[in-house]
């Protein structure tokens, strides 16, 4: 999302040299309450994105289609899609459960536990990894403590270690700053796993 009420999806090629393509591009409107996507559908290449069968795996068609979402403080809440669920499954409604997101190349669990410490995970080809810590939450923000201050592999997901808690997602914001003019704010949705 852009400062001029703006944005673009993008989506990373791993293995390519930094190419990203743009999905979908279009202007928002944003409320204290909502946030809605407008853009112009005729120039996305890959039509299927947009079809409505795909809104059970992504929320690129409720963005597509002009859909408002609910806007909490500087978090965009999207809806909330389970995975490979029958209708007798039932998602837990409070905190302490395992949080997902992967791309099909990794994956990072995001673990929290009822006696405040979490255990994040993380699962590449190359690498099965993780690090334990404490953690704590004020206003409907999670704070998580790593034992190392100067690097965690949380670095990934947030910037300040703090993920928004919605009811199926932690919703980590990571900044970048490219240059004294361009700030890049990426947001990472760990999904709510089924217990």
């Amino acid at each position: 999302m852009l400062p001029n009420n703006t944005f673009n999806i993008t989506s990373d090629f791993p293995f390519a040299s930094n190419t990203k393509e743009v999905i979908l591009k279009g202007s928002y409107l944003k409320s204290d309450t909502t946030l809605q996507f407008i853009c112009d559908t005729s120039r996305v290449k890959n039509k299927n994105l947009l079809s409505n069968r795909i809104k059970k795996f992504s929320n690129l068609p409720y963005i597509a289609q002009g859909e408002a979402f609910r806007n909490e403080g500087n978090y965009f809440i999207p809806n909330h899609i389970v995975y490979d669920l029958d209708d007798s499954s039932e998602v837990p409604n409070d905190l302490f459960a395992s949080y997902y997101r992967g791309d099909g190349f990794g994956s990072h669990v995001l673990e929290i536990r009822k006696d405040h410490t979490y255990k994040f995970t993380q699962h590449t080809c190359m690498d099965n990894s993780y690090e334990e810590g404490t953690w704590t939450e004020n206003n409907n923000v999670i704070t998580l403590i790593p034992p190392r201050q100067d690097w965690t592999m949380l670095d990934w997901v947030t910037s300040n270690k703090q993920f928004y808690v919605d009811t199926n997602f932690l919703i980590g914001k990571k900044t970048i700053k490219n240059s004294k003019t361009t700030i890049t704010e990426s947001y990472f949705y760990l999904s709510k796993q089924p217990l």
